[in-house]
């Protein structure tokens, strides 16, 4: 019986050692302080969202959202809360700052957070990781030196009453309101397009203007596919009288790429298969015809995409390529009109994500 009271005397204090331990890990309260200026540059929502979730599995049992402004006083028996905030926020200039203080001292740490390759939808989830993981690796920095070490109980003497369980995990936003179960966000998969196009063939053919609409999916980064349909009209005067025609076509293609800050950049081989209508307004004693026949296009093809408002974004079109198979509207034995040599185009349109 001896030898049994000896190793609870030692393991008592041991445990105790160990809860202090986990005290210290993880507090029990994080205010978030929203950026105090706007537009941000994330989606705010989603970031208050997914910190809520990750701080609450990193052991934090209380979150509160609330407004940039300055603490009030700490209650003496309150146990020390931190308080995590964000610096450069509405700048988008490549990575913001984020800062943890506790209630209870002055002092505060900071880590940076790059975002200038971090496409947008994405940086709640990344900012709320680090947050968390700041929270976790620095609070013992900060709220050690400044939580009394527990008095160890006597080597001898009746065995401590069994521990309560710890109060249920609660998550608040503002004053006490409970938060909605949230999912994480996801980035978009799919991009609808409208493009105003000018497009020729040089240095004999002719010059087409119109446009096409389009969709592209996202697919395992860095890569895109992307369909179109499209319309283009030319015309061209000839002694014999004037020659219009009509380009219709629809293409396929892929692409490679990424983001550059707010820029996205994609570039990739496009085939486009089309069908050419010419007709004929013949002058005073010629004769005029309308001929018809598909046509065949390879090109290389880019694109500048920038953002304009939440899921919007300008678009830069441009391409590079040849007629595999050409089409010519003949005037007597000139080429009045034709779709052939090399073929360049250029375009801006407007896109959006969902």
């Amino acid at each position: 019986m001896r030898g049994g009271g000896g190793a609870a005397s030692w393991a008592l204090p041991l445990v105790l050692l160990g809860l202090q331990s986990r005290a210290l890990a993880s507090p029990d309260r994080v205010t978030f302080e929203r950026p105090a200026c706007a537009p941000v540059a994330f989606d705010e929502v989603a970031l208050e969202q997914l910190l809520q979730i990750e701080l609450a599995a990193a052991g934090v049992r209380e979150v509160v959202i609330a407004a940039s402004a300055s603490p009030g006083p700490a209650s003496p028996t309150a146990p020390p809360a931190a308080r995590l905030a964000l610096d450069g926020a509405c700048a988008d200039a490549g990575g913001i700052v984020a800062k943890l203080g506790s209630s209870a001292s002055a002092a505060e740490l900071t880590r940076w957070i790059p975002l200038g390759d971090v496409p947008r939808p994405t940086r709640p989830r990344t900012i709320a990781i680090v947050l968390a993981e700041l929270v976790r690796s620095s609070w013992p920095a900060l709220a050690g030196a400044l939580a009394p070490i527990a008095p160890l109980p006597p080597a001898q003497g009746p065995s401590a009453p069994p521990m309560r369980p710890p109060p249920p995990r609660r998550i608040t936003e503002g004053k006490g309101a409970p938060a909605r179960a949230v999912t994480p966000a996801r980035a978009p998969r799919w991009t609808l397009a409208t493009i105003v196009e000018a497009r020729g063939f040089f240095p004999q053919g002719g010059a087409f203007v119109g446009g096409h609409v389009g969709a592209r999916v996202a697919l395992p980064p860095p890569f895109t596919a992307s369909g179109a349909i499209g319309a283009w009209r030319s015309s061209r005067s000839d002694p014999l009288g004037d020659v219009d025609a009509w380009l219709v076509s629809g293409a396929l293609s892929a692409a490679a790429g990424g983001r550059v800050g707010a820029v996205e950049l994609h570039a990739g081989p496009e085939i486009e298969i089309g069908w050419v209508r010419a007709r004929g307004t013949p002058v005073q004693g010629a004769q005029g015809h309308t001929r018809d026949d598909y046509v065949i296009l390879a090109s290389l093809r880019g694109e500048l995409r920038f953002p304009i408002g939440g899921p919007a974004s300008g678009m830069l079109d441009v391409g590079f390529g040849a007629p595999l198979r050409g089409y010519i509207a003949r005037a007597d034995d000139r080429a009045a009109l034709a779709v052939k040599n090399a073929a360049a185009r250029v375009g801006v349109g407007v896109a959006v994500a969902f």
